[in-house]
């Protein structure tokens, strides 16, 4: 990166910081309307994205508008899905729904991550699915070879 590229990203970085915090003590003061158009101008600026779509998610929830927060939290989770912050408020947004059925799957994926983390890396590439099928098949041929070994003996 060119010098003069450097310092205005690190600009751009500033302005969102800044942006995010005017945002969060106006969301806080109950200026909703002021903090979404504090957020939706930093937008524009570019850098961390998924977290000014997750401040606007908290922004709709305490202003009740359900249906935009879930958006921002989707978006969030687009740009970024491993933002558990925003998985998790969008299975609460679900909940206050009563869209039961995406609050039982957004909480299990949320649930299925969290597992997932520890777990060796070569195996977190692997569908659940098939790490069930691995499992399973791990255990027939462990079961197969206790059998085959107590029968000789």
């Amino acid at each position: 990166m060119e010098p003069d590229a450097q310092s205005t990203e690190r600009e751009r970085e500033a302005a969102v910081d800044a942006a995010l915090v005017r945002a969060e003590t106006l969301r806080k003061g109950t200026q909703f309307a002021e903090a979404i158009r504090t957020l939706t101008e930093a937008l524009d600026l570019g850098p961390r994205r998924a977290t000014i779509y997750y401040r606007l998610g908290n922004t709709y929830v305490d202003r009740n508008d359900l249906e935009r927060a879930e958006q921002s939290y989707l978006k969030a989770l687009d740009i970024d899905p491993d933002y558990a912050n925003a998985r998790h408020n969008l299975a609460i947004v679900y909940k206050r729904q009563k869209r039961i059925d995406l609050f039982v799957k957004t909480s299990n994926e949320i649930r299925q991550r969290a597992m997932d983390q520890d777990l060796p890396s070569p195996l977190r590439k692997l569908s659940p699915r098939t790490r069930r099928y691995g499992f399973w098949a791990l255990i027939f041929l462990l079961l197969f070879v206790l059998a085959y070994f107590s029968s000789r003996g």
